[in-house]
């Protein structure tokens, strides 16, 4: 347990496992914004750009401190995808290529 805070630390191993089973085209709807993960990688609480996410997190109850902040960037995110990851990050770009 963390002293500051009521919630555990991250497990850093469930939540890449997690991360990489989250379906590519549910995570492509979020492609150029800013998301904030549960604790645990297996869903994403909300989206918004980074300056209004916070805020966003707060009114839906959710402590903004207990969630893991990350960017939707398909150029960023094909530097550690799975291979139909990366195929559906360029479809999306280059639709027809």
């Amino acid at each position: 347990m963390n002293a500051n805070s009521e919630a555990p630390w991250i497990d850093v191993r469930q939540f890449d496992e997690n991360q990489r089973n989250f379906p590519p085209e549910e995570r492509a709807r979020y492609e150029g914004r800013h998301i904030a993960w549960n604790w645990d990688g297996s869903r994403i609480l909300a989206s918004a750009p980074i300056l209004e996410l916070r805020a966003i997190l707060a009114e839906a109850g959710h402590d903004p401190h207990h969630v893991v902040y990350d960017s939707a960037d398909p150029l960023l995110d094909a530097a550690f995808a799975r291979p139909e990851e990366v195929a559906l990050a360029v479809n999306n770009l280059y639709p027809g290529a």
